[in-house]
């Protein structure tokens, strides 16, 4: 059991230096938001640990402290994505009904809290270590694991728009680093999924390896490694990200834009501006461009620049961009100018060969050797 403490005392640790650390760098509410997140799975890893390792005859209040948490930082986790892909309601506190499971099961176990120490010794001794709960204490746990399992479904689904989000501001995608996102929002859905099919599971089966107890916490600590890994190599996927995700909120409004000409010129007027700019201007070649330097070099806000682009367009960023620089390839692909296939990849904007080669392979069918053969014209014989 000594190395499982270690491990879950240093997640722990790691959970409150990482809250520490976004709450301190940029004041923005996702990432206070997110910090929230961390502090509570930080919580629930102390709490696991000191129960492990403390006299709990000395330290009753222990018992049973962490088991809630799970229904505050994984709504937590929800509504943070909810933010950053601005599909919550405006304007309404609509996270308070996320976290109606855990004021309900605070308010149900407030005798308990309350109650003496004997029975709260009592409820240790058939809970953790003779693994025999009754039946009200097994529905419990089944009540948390649910609505854990369900929110971090939830947590999933909210991922996937996140993926799709991110398409509206960038043209190439690998400095978003977007699958930490998906590795969140699965862990935590394996995780709790886990869990629930393990508190059914007390329902039918009176012996449940009391081992498995310590797979979500060891499964927490892992997560936060992952995070941890994840903010030290690349911060601006936590700060940088959130804040350019304001710039397209869909409830601004162009009418109250400071940009004089953005006033004067007609959607249509607009599109052409677009259009333009990159027929023209070739910004497409860029390969750090984003929404945020795109609208800026045209002239136009970033949320009117991206609406324009989905309505007018009926596309998102990345598409037009990668529109564009796939066109570019092909003429270079197809102009006997020797450079290799790497080259021009690189050269119409994209950063990387993985990508430019599955973005090619998608659109024309085929890979950039084989387009080249097929396409190429036979000599003239005499």
């Amino acid at each position: 059991m000594t190395a499982i403490n270690i491990t879950i005392l240093i997640g722990a640790i790691q959970g409150y230096l990482l809250s520490f650390l976004l709450l301190t760098k940029k004041n923005v509410f996702h990432s206070k938001l997110f910090a929230f997140i961390l502090f509570c799975i930080g919580t629930a890893l102390l709490l696991a640990y000191l129960q492990l390792v403390l006299d709990i005859n000395d330290y009753p209040f222990l018992i049973k402290s962490s088991s809630p948490f799970a229904l505050l930082f994984i709504p937590g986790l929800l509504i943070y994505l909810k933010f950053l892909t601005s599909s919550h309601p405006k304007g309404k506190p609509f996270w308070l009904i996320f976290f109606s499971p855990f004021v309900f099961l605070i308010l149900v176990n407030l005798p308990f809290y309350f109650s003496d120490k004997a029975l709260k010794i009592d409820y240790f001794i058939r809970n953790e270590i003779n693994n025999q709960p009754n039946l009200i204490e097994k529905f419990e746990d089944v009540f948390i694991d649910f609505f854990a399992a369900f929110f971090s479904l939830l947590a999933v689904f909210e991922a996937q728009r996140y993926s799709k989000r991110i398409k509206l501001l960038y043209s190439n995608l690998e400095e978003t680093k977007v699958g930490w996102v998906f590795f969140l929002a699965y862990s935590m859905f394996i995780l709790s999924s886990v869990a629930l099919v393990l508190s059914v599971g007390k329902l039918f089966f009176d012996e449940v390896p009391v081992s498995l107890n310590f797979i979500t916490a060891m499964g927490s600590t892992v997560v936060i490694y992952g995070i941890a890994c994840f903010l030290l190599a690349y911060p601006g996927v936590f700060f940088d990200i959130s804040i350019a995700m304001k710039s397209i909120d869909a409830d601004a409004d162009p009418s109250k834009s400071t940009n004089k000409e953005s006033k004067e010129l007609s959607y249509g007027e607009f599109e052409q501006k677009i259009i333009g700019s990159l027929e023209n201007d070739r910004l497409f070649l860029d390969p750090e461009i984003t929404l945020a330097k795109f609208s800026n070099k045209v002239g136009i806000p970033p949320y009117l620049a991206s609406k324009i682009i989905n309505q007018n367009l009926d596309t998102n960023f990345f598409s037009l961009i990668n529109k564009y620089r796939l066109e570019h390839a092909k003429r270079e692909l197809l102009s006997q100018n020797n450079k290799s296939i790497i080259e021009v990849a690189y050269q119409s904007g994209f950063n990387s060969k993985t990508s430019f080669y599955e973005s090619f392979k998608k659109d024309v069918g085929v890979s950039p050797s084989e387009f080249i053969k097929n396409n190429q014209i036979p000599p003239i014989s005499n």
